[in-house]
């Protein structure tokens, strides 16, 4: 996505955003503004294979109604709603 690349070069340590609670708490939240709308990423950070899983990317305001349309809600549980 063009002009979005600015917002992933900030995140200089991925496990420092916030962990999502209950029992999605091993996945992280990352809210960043892009002309004005604000998004978040939710990912995974598997430490043993050094890999960084990302979910979705979405407007803040409707990324977990998004995952539930995805079926990603089994995934993540429905405790990450927040």
């Amino acid at each position: 996505m063009p002009g979005w690349g600015s917002s992933f070069r900030d995140i200089q340590d991925p496990h420092k955003y916030k962990n999502l609670k209950g029992k999605c708490r091993e996945f992280k939240s990352y809210t960043f503004t892009y002309k004005g709308v604000s998004y978040r990423i939710i990912y995974k950070i598997k430490e043993k294979e050094k890999i960084i899983s990302v979910y979705i990317i979405y407007k803040r305001e409707e990324v977990y109604e998004k995952l539930i349309q995805r079926g990603l809600s089994d995934i993540l549980g429905s405790n990450s709603i927040d």
